[in-house]
Formats: structure tokens, sequence, C-alpha cells
């Protein structure tokens, strides 16, 4: 990979985890209408790293999980000075800490998926 690609690659991932974490934050779109207690808005941290894996249709996951952990302190500093705090410092770090977890798990179910197609291309 390029280091032009990666450098993209990671700019992408970064202001999609970031667009994630306000779009959450500000109650803009309510998922725990389901359950109340938990916190199924940390599955959207999924999306970053699905639409990243099919912009880059590269196999560039360092460099997307690059992004998300540089993610990871503008989304504090974004908590701190424009938004009500919740939580804790510490809380808010490890929910920031989950949601990478996220992001590299839809990067990794895009990538399961590519390597399944490949594979039932290559069998016919």
């Amino acid at each position: 990979m390029s280091r032009r690609s990666s450098l993209k690659t990671a700019a992408i991932s970064s202001l999609l985890f970031i667009f994630v974490f306000i779009v959450l934050k500000n109650n803009t779109l309510v998922v725990n209408f389901i359950d109340p207690q938990g916190n199924l808005g940390l599955l959207l941290y999924m999306l970053p790293g699905i639409i990243t894996c099919f912009i880059n249709r590269g196999n560039n996951v360092l460099a997307l999980l690059i992004g998300a952990l540089i993610g990871v302190p503008l989304c504090l500093l974004i908590r701190h000075y424009f938004m009500l705090e919740e939580r804790g410092y510490w809380q808010e770090l490890a929910y920031l800490g989950s949601a990478v977890f996220w992001t590299m798990l839809g990067a990794m179910c895009v990538l399961l998926y590519r390597i399944w197609i490949m594979q039932f291309r290559h069998r016919d």
C-alpha cells in the first residue's frame, strides 16, 4: 500500500469515527429504545470500519486502526469542550476503547466477506 492510500484510509476512518461519536452523543439518533439499560449505540461504530473498508478496496486494516485511534483523543476533546459531560473521563475512555473494537470488528466482517466471495468464485 502506498503512503497516500494509508493516509487517506486513516483520515476517512477518523472522520467517520468522530461523526458517529457526535451523532450518538447529541442523541441525534436514538437506539436505546429497544433496551434502555443497554448501550446498543456501540454497534453503530461498526459503520466506520465497514464504510472505510469498502471505500479503501484494500486490506489496509492497520491504517483503519490508526485512524480510529486518532479519533479517540479528538472525541475526548470534543466531549470536553462542546458537550455536556455525562460520564467521567475514564468511563468515556473505556467507551471509546470499546468503540475502536467495534470499528475494527466492522472492518474484519468486510474482510471476511471478501475472502468468502473470493473462495466462492475460485471454487466455481
